[in-house]
C-alpha cells in the first residue's frame, strides 16, 4: 500500500480519498522557485544576502547575548530539531531581529531539510549563528577581526547633555539606590515579567508602567534617552539600567568596629534579670524580633520591642523593659530598638 502511494505521489496522481497530490519534482522546483529569482545576476546575489543575514544576526547575538534556540523549541513538538519555514521566519522576528523577507527567505532555503523540503534544520541554523562567538571565548588569540562589528540594530547608549548626565548621576541614581537599600528591591526583577524571552529590554511602555518608584516625567524622559536599545520598537535595555544602577553597589552594611575591652559595657541589673531568665528558658528571641522585621534590618519599634518579651513568656520582667529599651535605642532612629546588639 505504501508503495503504491509512494508512486502515485511522484506521478501526480491522486491518493484514495484525497484530491490531486503534487508531484515531488514540483515541490522541490516551488522550494528553489525563489533562489532563482536572485540567481538572475549571479550565485553570488543570493550568498551575499545570506551573509548579510548572518552578520545582523551574530551581531544582534553578540550585543543582547541572545540564545537563538529558545526562539525556535516552542515550534519543536517533535523534537526533531526541525520546523516550518514561516515558524523559523516567525521565531527570528520574536528574537527581535529584523530582516528583509529576501534575507529571510535565503536564509530558510539554506538549512531546508533535503528529505524534507518544507521543513527548516533551525539546530544547525543556531550553531552556525553562535559558532564565530564562541570560537571567541574558547579560543583565546583568536583575531577579533573576523567577528562581524555591530551594527545599527546593536545598542547604541545616547549621548546626553552634561547637565542631563549630571542630574542622572547625583539625582537619579541616588534615588534609586536608596531604594534598593532601604526595600531590598532588586532593580531587575521590576521588568522580567514583560521579558518573555529573557533579552533584556521590554518596550517604552512597560518600562514606565513597571518603573518601580515614581519619578518626574523629565527624570524618566532621560533613563528612556539613556538606555532607548537600537532595536525594534524602540526597546529600553532594563538589563543595563540594572548594571549601572548597582555598580559598586553591596547590601551589606557597614559593620561597627569591634570593641575593645576597655569599651565593653557592664550590664544593668535589669538586662542581668532577663538574660538569667532567657538562659533558663532557653530561648532564641532573634526569630521573635525578626517576625517584626520583615526587612531584616535589626531594629524595632519600642512598642514591638516590649511585645515580643511579653509574648516570649517573660510578661513577669514587664516593669524593667522601659530601663532595658532606653538603653538600646539607637542614636541615629529615635523610636526605635537595636534588637540585633
Amino acid at each position: 500500500f505504501f508503495a503504491k502511494c509512494i508512486i502515485m505521489l511522484a506521478s501526480g496522481a491522486a491518493l484514495p480519498g484525497r484530491g490531486a497530490a503534487t508531484p515531488l519534482a514540483q515541490v522541490n522546483n516551488n522550494n528553489f522557485a525563489a533562489r532563482a529569482k536572485y540567481e538572475d545576476g549571479g550565485h553570488g546575489a543570493f550568498d551575499q544576502l545570506r551573509s548579510q543575514a548572518m552578520q545582523t544576526i551574530q551581531s544582534r547575538i553578540a550585543s543582547r547575548k541572545l540564545r537563538m534556540n529558545e526562539f525556535f523549541v516552542q515550534y519543536d513538538r517533535l523534537h526533531n530539531r526541525r520546523i516550518t519555514e514561516s515558524q523559523f521566519i516567525r521565531g527570528i522576528a520574536q528574537a527581535g531581529i529584523q530582516l528583509t523577507p529576501e534575507q529571510c527567505r535565503a536564509l530558510a532555503d539554506k538549512y531546508t531539510v533535503s528529505v524534507s523540503p518544507s521543513q527548516v534544520d533551525y539546530y544547525t541554523f543556531c550553531n552556525d549563528a553562535h559558532g564565530a562567538l564562541l570560537g571567541v571565548e574558547k579560543q583565546p588569540l583568536f583575531d577579533e577581526t573576523t567577528v562581524p562589528e555591530p551594527t545599527a540594530l546593536c545598542l547604541k547608549p545616547t549621548a546626553l547633555s552634561d547637565v542631563e548626565n549630571e542630574r542622572l548621576e547625583k539625582n537619579i541614581f541616588p534615588l534609586l539606590r536608596q531604594m534598593v537599600r532601604e526595600k531590598r528591591v532588586v532593580l531587575r526583577d521590576c521588568f522580567t515579567d514583560y521579558d518573555s524571552h529573557h533579552c533584556g529590554s521590554i518596550t517604552q511602555n512597560r518600562f514606565r508602567r513597571s518603573f518601580p518608584i515614581s519619578l518626574p516625567p523629565a527624570d524618566l524622559d532621560i533613563i528612556v534617552r539613556k538606555y532607548a536599545d537600537g532595536g525594534r520598537h524602540g526597546d529600553i535595555n532594563y538589563r543595563l539600567l540594572h548594571e549601572d544602577v548597582m555598580e559598586g553597589f553591596s547590601f551589606r552594611p557597614e559593620s561597627p568596629p569591634h570593641a575593645s575591652r576597655s569599651d565593653v559595657r557592664t550590664l544593668t541589673a535589669a538586662e542581668t534579670e532577663l538574660r538569667e531568665a532567657i538562659h533558663r528558658r532557653r530561648l532564641s528571641l532573634y526569630e521573635f524580633f525578626q517576625d517584626f522585621d520583615p526587612l531584616r534590618s535589626g531594629f524595632v519599634t519600642v512598642n514591638c520591642f516590649k511585645r515580643v518579651i511579653c509574648q516570649s513568656g517573660l510578661e513577669h520582667l514587664s516593669h524593667l523593659l522601659d530601663s532595658i529599651a532606653r538603653v538600646h535605642v539607637d542614636e541615629r532612629k529615635p523610636g526605635f530598638v537595636n534588637y540585633a546588639n
